[in-house]
């Protein structure tokens, strides 16, 4: 049995009512999205499989819909039989409590969802816990990366992706903090460097005193070793133990509470014991510790407070400021600054940072705009043209199934194609300055294509009434002449309502040369011309099977003037629209 539901909120209501085998769940849905419905399912302890299906394609958003509790993330254009496989995949795991698992003090509990150390509870993010779960099951084995990548982002590693060292890092962070370091033995260290070095030269002396063949007398000086905190016994064959140092010695033999750190080396028939009292050292060190980390935080607090009473008196309008400004993001920019200060400095700055943000946040909000239409203008031909393929090719047909099949494909790549080069013309006008300009007429460019648009002006009965005028030079590539002219036309050819008429008008004045282009079409209830500008802004969706277009005309024409130091604008007037572009005259030179 399948259930579907149009919104995220009946979801919400439906899972908590009825055990799902699995969720399919795309992201864009009204009232609750999917993302936050996924969080709110898991947080009511829903563990049905979830599979979010989504346009969304980059990694930020791939890592936020795992962690919201998503199993698996699937990229719109979708095969068909690769999402079947995803499915029957995760139906293969269930829902299902397994075991507590654990590894020395490390537990996790994948029925409840929880990770703990040292009976401390460790808070993971959804991929963190897939991650850790992972590796706790295969305890003791040796796990490529390729193996990591598959089972918990299920793509194949490339050699070049870093998200599986990322989220490691993680792991050590939140499952090493607030845990006990290890013992650190520097004074030890320091002992057992001492005590090798009089090691090697006893046995030194002892080598030449022997090859003098004095075996007596090596050990008298013993002044050296005193200096350096070190004390010295000799044990005989019979024995017998004769202390070489003054002052304190190591007991021998040895006691399990004996504060010495000991070498013993065999020389002849006797055993020389060499201590260092090393505890005295490691003392000394702690109490050196002790005094720095004071005179440290003697000296944090004197700069914290010293701090506190410059920005107290003296920056105290800037802080209030900062504090205002700490509330904005790339999400909410759309804020208003107080000023904190009447000083004329202040004022002037969060005026400037006002309208910095202002146009920072229209920016923003154009770019997501063009980045959601561009992904849904892209992605529609490619699903259409996979899914008709796919489909052709899911069980034998006759060829006139195939050739209906195969004509689609190929109007939708077309389509593609011609998407493509609009987008590559429009980024080429934006980041590539015009270098090499000639002089041409207007009138050329503008009547040549007059003629290439008036069969499809008569199939809409529109005529065309045109205001001449002499011949007028401006300075311009000829390509970007005939790109601005060709979609001005186009569009009002497309636009204009049936059986009316399109005016255009060319006049001249001492300050340049005015195209204006007028056509009758209804008047849009919310005019916002910045917005016509935009790629893939249409303010009637429902009129696009009608006109055509990919929603690109303005905005190459809008690059076009941007690029030649052109003025084009358009303006709402009685029954119709006009676009209007100004340009810099240029004499035709005799």
């Amino acid at each position: 049995m399948s259930q579907v539901e149009h919104d995220g909120s009946s979801v919400l209501a439906l899972a908590k009512s009825v055990e799902f085998d699995l969720i399919l769940l795309d992201v864009m849905l009204p009232g609750l999205d999917g993302l936050e419905l996924c969080r709110r399912l898991r947080a009511a302890h829903i563990l049905s499989p979830v599979l979010m299906i989504t346009a969304r394609d980059t990694v930020d958003n791939k890592v936020e819909g795992l962690d919201s509790g998503a199993d698996d993330y699937i990229v719109k254009p979708i095969a068909i039989r690769e999402l079947l496989a995803r499915i029957r995949a995760l139906l293969r795991r269930g829902v299902s409590a397994p075991a507590v698992l654990c590894v020395a003090d490390l537990k996790l509990d994948p029925a409840a969802r929880q990770a703990s150390r040292g009976g401390k509870t460790i808070t993971l993010s959804a991929t963190e816990y897939a991650l850790l779960e992972y590796l706790m099951r295969n305890a003791g084995r040796v796990l490529t990366r390729s193996m990591i990548m598959e089972h918990v982002w299920h793509y194949d590693f490339d050699g070049n992706d870093n998200v599986l060292d990322v989220y490691i890092g993680y792991l050590r962070s939140k499952i090493d903090r607030n845990q006990s370091p290890p013992p650190r033995h520097t004074a030890q260290n320091n002992a057992n460097a001492v005590l090798q070095t009089a090691v090697r030269k006893i046995q030194g002396d002892y080598t030449d005193a022997q090859k003098d063949k004095e075996n007596s007398g090596w050990l008298d000086d013993s002044n050296e070793l005193t200096q350096q905190n070190l004390a010295l016994v000799v044990v005989d064959a019979q024995g017998r133990v004769t202390p070489k140092t003054p002052g304190k010695v190591p007991n021998w033999p040895r006691s399990d509470k004996d504060q010495w750190r000991i070498r013993t080396v065999r020389l002849g028939s006797d055993t020389v014991v060499i201590g260092y009292y090393w505890e005295k050292t490691e003392l000394m060190l702690r109490l050196q510790a002790l005094m720095l980390l004071a005179l440290s935080l003697a000296l944090f607090l004197a700069a914290m407070f010293g701090a506190w009473i410059l920005v107290g008196r003296t920056l105290s309008p800037i802080y209030g400021l900062s504090m205002q400004a700490d509330t904005a993001s790339a999400d909410n920019l759309r804020i208003h600054l107080e000023t904190p200060s009447e000083d004329t400095e202040i004022v002037h700055l969060v005026g400037t940072l006002n309208a910095l943000m202002g146009r920072l946040a229209g920016a923003i909000s154009a770019r997501e705009r063009f980045y959601a239409a561009a992904s849904h203008e892209l992605r529609t031909p490619i699903q259409t043209l996979t899914g008709y393929l796919e489909l052709a090719l899911m069980r034998e047909r006759n060829s006139a199934d195939y050739r209906a099949a195969l004509e689609e494909a190929f109007s939708q790549s077309e389509r593609l194609a011609s998407l493509v080069q609009a987008l590559l013309l429009l980024n080429q006008l934006e980041a590539t300055p015009v270098r090499e300009k000639e002089i041409v007429d207007i009138n050329d460019s503008f009547y040549r294509w007059i003629a290439e648009l008036i069969q499809l002006a008569k199939s809409r009965g529109l005529r065309f009434t045109v205001r001449p005028s002499e011949a007028v030079f401006i300075q311009s590539t000829a390509s970007h002449l005939d790109i601005l002219v060709r979609n001005l036309l186009e569009n009002a050819v497309k636009y204009a309502e049936r059986d009316s008429e399109i005016q255009v008008c060319i006049a001249v004045s001492p300050k340049g040369t005015c195209l204006n282009i007028f056509n009758k079409c209804q008047p849009l209830p919310e005019w916002d011309e910045a917005k016509l500008f935009e790629p893939f802004y249409r303010p009637d969706v429902s009129h696009n099977s009608v006109t055509g277009g990919n929603g690109l005309g303005l905005a190459i024409c809008r690059a076009v003037a941007a690029a030649n130091g052109w003025n084009l604008s358009l303006k709402q007037e009685g029954d119709g629209v006009s676009a209007r572009v100004i340009f810099m005259r240029h004499d035709h030179p005799d």
